[in-house]
């Protein structure tokens, strides 16, 4: 696969040296020519793309491929902004950005899951949407004062926007849409006469959209503190948290939204949190020997025996959650449950305070043991095959 943007990069140096070129008819020729040459280009390069996208080989290669040409794309329409500020031939420049825009958003909509969303848009692309942000910033931070939304959630959700006009901020294509559909969410709401509970509104938008701030976590979390202050017994504490993990495990996210995409998704963070306290109350309970309800039967026929000690069994479960194969979002229930159905080799009976200590904490002699079971299981693959 050949790299496909040395023309353009080669009219790169027509518009970065100005002053280089000799006013007259001559340079009104040479730039049209150039204009010519970039639109050619831009026809020639989306012909190859297509081929690219159907040659033999390997994925990775393929990814590769198009990735290195929507980094070089991104960079050149860079170059041309900068060029066509204060430049009299800014006339090239431009078309020059509509050219290497059509071929990003080309590979964008063509060829979606080979853009890489982690790449940052060109500045042309950012400096366009920031008066339209100013614009909302203003007009949602007044709506929201208003109808008596709390002064620490409105920092929260107009952080973002803040964060996108400031002259040194770096957005990549998933910060780009994920700003896009903040605004349109909060917009809407904004718009929307006499809402029943703005809060609680604006709360389920951001949950929606998995705005997964530390900040907002922290306000969510304490929120549901407040409002757990009016139960007075464990039994009232239990049920209420319980309710909340099932609120937060049927809420439905937007696919493929997130604002930190190196943090855990909001529910995942909520939930954690939610499991946690409800841990802590029923062993609270369990210490008090307060009867929970009716008895639950213990008694759920043979264990699955494994040959995995605790410790290695507790990871490969945290494998399978990362790497989202188990999708239950509640690890502190599921981590019960396999301390009830699973015995090992020298263990009888799991202590789920075993399993949950192993589970968050873990050394690395268990990673390079589990290590060695993951090639193993890939010998056991191999014999399937023909």
């Amino acid at each position: 696969m050949e790299y496909e943007l040395k023309a353009l990069e080669q009219i790169v140096s027509v518009i970065e040296h100005p002053n280089n070129l000799k006013p007259g008819k001559q340079d009104t020729t040479f730039l049209g020519k150039h204009k010519r040459l970039a639109h050619i280009e831009k026809e020639r390069i989306k012909f190859k793309f297509i081929q690219a996208s159907f040659e033999p080989g390997s994925e990775d290669r393929i990814e590769m491929y198009f990735r290195q040409h929507q980094l070089v794309l991104v960079q050149l329409t860079d170059i041309f902004y900068r060029a066509s500020k204060g430049n009299v031939h800014d006339k090239l420049s431009k078309e020059l950005i509509d050219c290497v825009d059509f071929l990003l958003q080309f590979i964008e909509t063509q060829f979606p899951k080979y853009f890489d969303r982690e790449v940052k848009i060109p500045e042309a692309k950012r400096l366009q949407m920031a008066p339209e942000i100013k614009r909302t910033l203003k007009f949602l931070q007044t709506s929201f004062m208003v109808n008596g939304v709390p002064d620490e959630l409105i920092n929260h959700v107009c952080q973002p926007m803040e964060d996108y006009l400031l002259p040194v901020t770096v957005v990549n294509y998933r910060e780009y849409y994920f700003i896009k559909d903040l605004q349109h969410e909060l917009l809407l709401l904004a718009k929307h006469k006499a809402p029943n509970n703005y809060t609680e509104q604006i709360c389920n938008r951001l949950l929606f959209l998995n705005f997964n701030s530390l900040q907002f976590f922290n306000y969510y979390i304490e929120k549901l503190s407040d409002s757990s202050n009016k139960y007075e017994t464990t039994q009232e504490l239990i049920e209420f948290f319980s309710m909340e993990m099932k609120l937060i495990n049927q809420v439905i996210v937007k696919p493929g939204s997130v604002y930190k995409s190196e943090l855990p998704s909001l529910c995942d963070q909520i939930g954690t949190w939610l499991g946690e306290e409800i841990y802590f109350l029923e062993k609270k309970q369990q210490l008090l020997q307060l009867p929970l309800g009716p008895a639950l039967k213990t008694d759920i026929g043979p264990k699955v025996h494994t040959s995995l000690p605790v410790a290695h069994l507790s990871l490969v479960i945290r494998l399978l959650l990362d790497a989202n194969l188990i999708k239950n979002k509640n690890a502190a229930e599921l981590l019960k449950r396999v301390a009830g159905s699973f015995r090992t080799d020298k263990c009888e009976h799991i202590s789920e305070d075993s399993l949950r200590n192993k589970f968050y904490n873990f050394d690395d002699h268990t990673v390079d043991q589990v290590k060695d079971v993951i090639k193993g299981l890939m010998g056991v693959v191999m014999r399937y095959t023909s």
